[in-house]
């Protein structure tokens, strides 16, 4: 390809004068400079946009963009956990020894929490405790369903969350 590419700039530059060749090469470089700015000014917001919603630049995907799955909702996540769709998923983890799930959030609106104590009663769970600091901007949510336990906190300060769910394990009585 590289072949076939030098040999057609070699016949196309070869009845060109050298102020035709000079104002060509000029002009090639300043639509690489202009490009290169502009990929500069496009590339941080769509890196951004792209992390929101669990994806980032991939050279090596055919489509250009891959899955982060740091900032995906974990895929084995118990279903009876209401997901949180708003703002986006900053990092995630689970500790199989554990059957322990952390999710971290960033953008949240504030509605996430003031509503997310009613998703959980409507799915069947029970609130253990609900508090609000009005004067820290904060809350956290404790609530329990079968063998599990949640916790959520959000900062509405900063748009920050933190969901923890913890799978108990069932015990057999002798």
């Amino acid at each position: 390809m590289n072949d076939q590419l030098q040999k057609m700039l070699q016949n196309q530059l070869k009845n060109r004068s050298p102020q035709q060749i000079k104002i060509i090469a000029i002009a090639f470089v300043v639509l690489a400079v202009i490009g290169g700015i502009g990929w500069g000014l496009v590339s941080g917001p769509l890196k951004s946009f792209l992390g929101e919603r669990g994806l980032k630049l991939d050279s090596n995907s055919g489509v250009g963009v891959s899955f982060d799955q740091e900032k995906m909702w974990p895929n084995n996540m118990p279903g009876d956990v209401p997901r949180i769709e708003e703002g986006g998923i900053s990092g995630q983890s689970y500790d199989k020894d554990k059957n322990i799930w952390n999710v971290s959030f960033s953008n949240l609106p504030q509605e996430v929490g003031e509503n997310y104590a009613s998703r959980l009663e409507t799915g069947g769970w029970t609130i253990t405790r609900d508090t609000r600091n009005e004067e820290a901007q904060t809350m956290m949510i404790y609530a329990e369903k079968g063998q599990l336990l949640l916790n959520y906190s959000q900062n509405f300060n900063v748009g920050s969350g933190l969901l923890k769910v913890e799978k108990r394990p069932l015990y057999k009585i002798q």
